[in-house]
């Protein structure tokens, strides 16, 4: 265990030094080196504070800030805050909370701009230059049934940085920004669909070869589901996997075939469980104590970029003799050697 508090904490993403993690909480964001108990605090007092990522550039912190707690709207300012040389900036005034992600070596940003969350544009960290991507992707989707609710789309850099993905749960596509071309990635093709085609989390394997996907049936829900499609970038093949259990989310290892899974656990709702599933021999391993998660506005399992450890909230492994109820991170080595 290395970190408790009142508020939920929920956890960024690990920096590429393997060390540090930027942790997030209700209305801050702080980088944690666990191995020497360090914490640094990036930006605090922050109302309504939205999914903080980290560019390396300029070791900046990229942030949505919701406008409107009372009515819970997800429409967003999105801000940069630089730690060198110390800058707060605001870079769009109107973004969905979930739609922007940083590239590989962390020198740029692509974001998604509302309304109508299908005109992509790119942030460069180093030449502070804002630009558009050449494509508005309303002009992709096409009518599908029965009728989607349509969303802003969410972008993910692949990690060799040349292609993005787009997605809002019904519709998927793959830019290459070399060619300045465009795809659909249809799911449908998947052995699953006849039973889900709704994409709730999507991430890059770290060679850039495949797409993980939770995916849900037609009315879109966090979950827990128990149902994944893996994409096979290099051969266009799509694999549907059905899990033994429902999971709640998962990161994908540094062997580019092993997910660290929260899953569900027979005790209690919120209780999950810690799993290891590869994606080739479809083994699903029970590795750690049940823990519980409160939910969080980042993520809740993460895995390191040299897949060594993991760090995940762990709830229901804190005791307090308080009526508040203490949140935790916890931190494990892990080995997927085969």
């Amino acid at each position: 265990m290395i970190l408790t508090d009142t508020e939920p904490i929920g956890i960024g993403q690990w920096l590429l030094d393997n060390e540090s993690l930027l942790i997030v909480q209700q209305n801050s964001a702080k980088l944690l080196n666990p191995q020497i108990q360090e914490q640094v605090t990036i930006i605090e007092s922050r109302q309504q504070f939205r999914t903080p990522i980290w560019l390396s550039e300029n070791n900046t912190l990229v942030f949505a800030e919701l406008y409107d707690a009372m009515t819970q709207s997800s429409t967003a300012g999105l801000w940069l805050q630089s730690m060198n040389p110390p800058l707060l900036k605001q870079l769009s005034n109107s973004v969905a909370s979930s739609s922007f992600a940083p590239s590989p070596n962390g020198t740029e940003l692509v974001f998604v701009a509302l309304p109508g969350g299908t005109r992509p544009y790119i942030w460069n960290q180093r030449t502070k230059v804002l630009s558009a991507l050449p494509i508005d992707l309303a002009n992709w989707r096409y009518q599908k049934r029965p009728l989607r609710l349509l969303r802003s789309f969410r972008p993910l850099w692949s990690p060799s940085g040349n292609n993005i993905l787009f997605h809002d749960g019904a519709w998927l596509f793959l830019y290459d920004r070399s060619q300045q071309v465009g795809c659909e990635i249809d799911i449908q093709q998947s052995s699953l669909n006849q039973f889900s085609n709704f994409v709730i989390q999507a991430t890059w394997s770290p060679n850039g070869r495949y797409i993980a996907m939770k995916v849900s049936e037609e009315m879109p829900s966090n979950g827990p589901f128990d149902q994944l499609i893996v994409l096979d970038t290099y051969t266009g093949e799509i694999s549907g996997h059905i899990l033994p259990q429902n999971y709640l989310t998962f990161s994908i290892s540094s062997d580019n075939q092993t997910l660290a899974m929260l899953a569900d656990s027979p005790k209690e709702n919120n209780t999950y469980g810690i799993y290891l599933y590869n994606m080739r021999s479809h083994e699903f391993q029970h590795i750690l104590p049940d823990v519980e998660t409160r939910g969080s506005i980042a993520q809740a399992i993460v895995w390191s970029p040299q897949g060594n450890k993991i760090a995940f909230q762990c709830t229901g492994l804190v005791s307090s003799n308080s009526d508040n109820l203490l949140d935790a991170l916890c931190l494990s080595q892990v080995s997927t050697a085969q």
